[in-house]
């Protein structure tokens, strides 16, 4: 048989292989056999199909030629044998679909807390801490950026002692009851700062509408004499608000909101600053 005879039939069958195991066995035959001008030709095969062994050789032009030889003209001195993952079809992947804001699938969200609440600045100091309630709204528009706003109503009460420290020594007696309470309506946005599994970071910002009201009595019994003096005032005035905070918890199971926020409230001569802090439920 010439060695450079092509089979067909054997090409064909070479390539066949267990669709159900992943892994193959591949051997690598060493061999030797006699040329047509009676030289002996080591080789190694990779292939072998029934009594043929898959060889090559390079003619006097340099081409490479296969062709398959019978185990009968060929004396096998030795095998190899090799574990090889066996040739799986591509199949192309489907494009991955990104979602806006993930974390919320492109739905609303909505939280209701509350928390501790502080006047600052000069007239902060003759009121004490208080507290506030709040409930928010968001919807995300990007991936990180949700619009959305807040409600929220502040309460605090007068210090007695801090007001009438600089009559202390008049043997006047006080009585000084009554609050200060804001009530706003500021729209906002939203912006995602970091996010992982269980958590976010967001900074929030925000202009609205802020409704002061101060309603208090002040009584003074010096001697004989007492004197009453009753407050109601009502405002209604611009106001900014910016902080941030975080979203604790995963995705549909329980997750809480954790904000600091600080409150501008401009007034006709002065501005009413305030600083809260606290924690929401969103559902």
């Amino acid at each position: 048989m010439r060695l450079w005879r092509i089979l067909d039939w054997a090409n064909i069958n070479q390539r066949r292989r267990n669709e159900k195991d992943r892994w193959v066995k591949r051997y690598f035959y060493r061999f030797s056999y006699r040329r047509p001008d009676r030289r002996i030709v080591r080789s190694e095969s990779s292939n072998k199909v029934g009594d043929f062994y898959e060889v090559s050789i390079t003619d006097e032009d340099g081409r490479t030629v296969y062709g398959f030889i019978h185990a009968s003209v060929v004396e096998v001195f030795g095998t190899e044998e090799e574990k090889v993952i066996k040739e799986e079809k591509k199949v192309k992947k489907p494009e991955p679909k990104f979602e806006v804001n993930p974390q919320r699938r492109s739905t609303a969200s909505f939280s209701a807390g509350g928390g501790f609440s502080n006047l600052t600045g000069d007239s902060g100091e003759y009121w004490k801490p208080g507290f506030y309630l709040n409930g928010s709204f968001f919807y995300p528009v990007a991936s990180s950026v949700s619009i959305g706003g807040c409600v929220a109503y502040h309460r605090w009460t007068p210090d007695e002692e801090k007001l009438t420290e600089p009559y202390s020594g008049y043997g006047i007696d006080w009585d000084i009851s009554g609050s200060a309470t804001s009530l706003e309506i500021v729209p906002s946005v939203r912006l995602t700062l970091a996010k992982a599994n269980s958590f976010e970071f967001f900074t929030q910002a925000g202009a609205g509408l802020s409704m002061i009201k101060l309603d208090a009595k002040v009584e003074a019994t010096y001697l004989w004499q007492h004197l009453e003096e009753s407050i109601d005032k009502q405002e209604n005035r611009p106001c900014l608000l910016f902080g941030g905070g975080a979203v604790l918890g995963k995705e549909g199971s329980i997750q809480f909101e954790i904000s600091a926020l600080y409150h501008i409230v401009f007034s006709k001569d002065d501005r009413t600053n305030y600083f809260s802090a606290g924690i929401g439920l969103i559902f």
